[in-house]
């Protein structure tokens, strides 16, 4: 996929990637559509279900915060197994 972008906007994409962090404008710009993608499901969900997503989100930082989480590596572990698959380890 190409996406065209003026040169102005190409110049301010480039320095706003470098400022966070991306090695190249392209990834940076990646990540933003596919962020706005992502968040597109959001706007379909019900008024009930983003407060829903919301407060586990919440309690998830909060449990964060209190040094409850799991590592990563555990975490995909116990997900694999509850779908019944083998990870390596």
């Amino acid at each position: 996929m190409q996406i065209d972008i003026p040169p102005a906007e190409q110049q301010q994409l480039i320095a706003l990637a470098a400022l966070h962090g991306f090695d190249t404008a392209e990834e940076f710009a990646s990540s933003i559509l596919v962020t706005a993608v992502q968040l597109e499901a959001f706007a379909e969900l019900s008024p009930t279900e983003m407060t829903e997503s919301v407060q586990s989100i919440e309690r998830g930082i909060e449990q964060s915060k209190a040094g409850l989480g799991v590592p990563v590596k555990e975490a995909m572990q116990n997900i694999a197994a509850n779908l019944g698959l083998n990870l390596p380890k």
